[in-house]
């Protein structure tokens, strides 16, 4: 499967500061309830794991990654 731009939600238990966005290269970082979610748009999978290893440097829970689909498709849950 060939990758193209894809837009992720990542969601981490505790509050994150939307001032972090720009260390996760500008990213949009949001609340909810006792959790952050990360969301924007990845240009390839290398990416992707970057941001999750800033999560893991940061002792950060990963508790979902959620690939957003255009609309009229579903979302994909990937753990």
């Amino acid at each position: 499967m060939m990758w193209s731009h894809q837009t992720y939600r990542i969601r981490v238990s505790g509050v994150l500061s939307p001032d972090w966005s720009d260390w996760f290269d500008g990213l949009t970082i949001r609340i909810q309830h006792s959790d952050s979610l990360i969301e924007g748009e990845f240009p390839n999978q290398a990416a992707l794991l970057g941001v999750l290893n800033r999560l893991n440097a940061l002792s950060l829970t990963v508790l979902s990654v959620e690939r957003i689909q255009s609309e009229g498709t579903e979302n994909q849950n990937l753990i």
